[in-house]
């Protein structure tokens, strides 16, 4: 009976072909979702770069005016709304690449590669887990020489992705501060500085 199990288990089981096929599938998808989130991200802040230069080239030539902060307010309104969209766009490729590079780790264990896993070792681990059997099939040398090399290197740990999404928050507030100070001028809410 035990026999017939593991050789279903086992039949049931991709073949390596199989795994191998879907790792490079993983792997494209994950590529692509990198450079999705790239190529959207230029294509929003540009829009909004050439939406802010806009806008200050007309407040510089105009004295203000009902006109002037319904413009100040729709470019915002429309720029704030696009850089969201964009970072929820960027939200949901950052987890399809996290999923996909995860799928990749599991195969790598099961057919005793190591691309994925040296990577996120080097990631995740820290001065006291890195000799740890939560990384096999790496093994302890392996862990070691990996950690000796790359643990002060500038590029371990993923940061880009973290600073993007800053920079977007800091577009959207100034946006937010843009818009507020044009309704505050508008509405003669500086005249006590002005005193």
């Amino acid at each position: 009976m035990n026999g017939t199990s593991s050789e279903t288990a086992q039949k049931d089981r991709p073949s390596e072909q199989a795994l191998l096929a879907e790792y490079g599938a993983c792997q494209s998808e994950a590529n692509a979702s990198g450079s999705y989130v790239f190529q959207m991200g230029s294509i929003f802040f540009v829009t909004t770069l050439a939406l802010v230069g806009t806008a200050i080239s007309y407040l510089i030539k105009t004295d203000g005016g009902a006109y002037r902060l319904v413009l100040v307010i729709l470019l915002g309104v429309f720029s704030i709304t696009a850089l969201v969209v964009w970072k929820k766009y960027a939200n949901r490729q950052h987890f399809i690449r996290d999923v996909m590079y995860y799928r990749m780790r599991m195969i790598e264990r099961e057919l005793d590669l190591r691309k994925n896993l040296y990577v996120h070792l080097l990631d995740e681990a820290s001065k006291d887990t890195y000799g740890d059997e939560t990384w096999l099939p790496l093994e302890k040398t392996e862990r070691t020489t990996l950690w000796k090399k790359y643990v002060n290197h500038p590029g371990r740990k993923p940061r880009g992705f973290q600073l993007v999404r800053r920079v977007a928050w800091f577009a959207i507030i100034a946006w937010g501060v843009l818009i507020l100070l044009e309704v505050f001028r508008y509405f003669g809410c500086f005249s006590f500085i002005a005193n």
